[in-house]
């Protein structure tokens, strides 16, 4: 078999164009940090916690329970409203 190269989608809902990867099947157009996680992509970017789970999304926080589920995922608050 071998890595994917690229991609060409028909699909309304995927944007036109031809997607590029690399050879760990990342997306060439994203930015990754040292464990392969997207940290920027398509104008969003993604932070993760000491145990590689997505904490935050664009302007969303998501909230983990104590057995690792996701539980909450809600706006991140700006700095504006949290000193309200």
């Amino acid at each position: 078999m071998g890595n994917r190269q690229q991609l060409t989608s028909t699909l309304a809902p995927v944007p036109a164009g031809l997607w590029n990867y690399n050879a760990n099947d990342q997306l060439t157009r994203a930015s990754y940090d040292g464990n392969g996680n997207t940290i920027a992509n398509g104008g969003l970017s993604y932070a993760y916690d000491f145990e590689n789970r997505l904490v935050q999304k664009g302007g969303f926080t998501i909230v983990y329970d104590g057995v690792g589920n996701p539980r909450q995922t809600a706006p991140r608050k700006s700095k504006s409203s949290e000193n309200s």
